[in-house]
Order: structure tokens, then sequence, then C-alpha cells
């Protein structure tokens, strides 16, 4: 993406029984736009965005990552489209941009975060990069479409 710093740690203790680790990132600014390839599976196309920072905190045991994602964004428009279609779903874009609208509502323009919930369970063949980056998504669809569950697509 080469758009925004991402720094990122990692604490995976090496004897550890049931696979207990830790992780935090954190992304600067950017166009949220730049975020449209990690979500090309989902039918999800983020229109316009100004992204201020993200910042991931998630705790892992035995393939179970669980955690919090708070994101700082202005102008948050999305797209929601047919499988294999570019035509946009209206009636489901209209609504989901209505519950977008009303949180990104800040009449007091202040840097106030919006939080998600980071929780995945490990699909067999996942390595720890793909573990870490579903976990992330989901607190990033956790709070783009809030209280709707998107399952991962098949590779």
């Amino acid at each position: 993406m080469d758009r925004a710093r991402l720094d990122a740690a990692i604490a995976v203790p090496l004897l550890s029984r049931d696979f207990a680790c830790s992780y935090q990132a954190t992304l600067g600014a950017m166009p949220m736009t730049a975020l449209n390839p990690l979500f090309v599976k989902d039918n999800l196309i983020i229109e316009e965005g100004d992204l201020k920072s993200i910042a991931l905190e998630a705790q892992a045991r035995n393939g179970v990552a669980h955690g919090t994602l708070t994101a700082v964004y202005d102008h948050l428009k999305i797209k929601l489209v047919k499988p294999d279609d570019k035509k946009k779903e209206r009636p489901i874009t209209w609504l989901a941009n209505l519950f977008l609208r009303n949180k990104n509502r800040n009449p007091y323009r202040t840097p106030t975060g919006k939080l998600g919930k980071t929780d995945y369970e490990r699909v067999p063949g996942d390595d720890f990069f793909r573990f870490m980056w579903r976990s992330a998504r989901n607190g990033l669809l956790d709070i783009m479409l809030p209280g709707i569950q998107v399952p991962f697509p098949p590779d």
C-alpha cells in the first residue's frame, strides 16, 4: 500500500503450549480508499474517507484472537456491491451509509475513535500474519458495518 506508517509489536512466548500471544499495531493517516484492496473479496468498496489513525490491540490463545480496534476517521462512505459485479446494491448501501453517517457525527470536531471488536477464530491453513490481518479486518468491519457479521470468503 505504501500510504502510511505502520508500527507493530508482537509478543510470542516460545514455550507456550497453547499458542498464547499478543500483538499491537498502529497505522497512520491516509486516504481510506487505499484500504480497498483489503476488502475486494468482501464486496465492499470504500468510496471516500480520511483515516487519521488506527490502533489495534489483541490477545490470542488456542487459535482465537480477542481485542479491540480503534479507528479515527472522517467522512467515511462505502458501497456494497454484488458478488462478481461492480453494480451497487442500492438499498443495502443506503442503509450501511445511514449507519455510518450516524457513527461519523462529531459535532465537536474532536478526534474521537470508533471502537470495533476483533473476535476471530483461526481457520486451518492460516499462517500467523493472515491470522493477525483477519482479526484486524474483523475489527474494521465491525466499525464500518456495525452489527453485521461478514463471513470470510474462501481464498
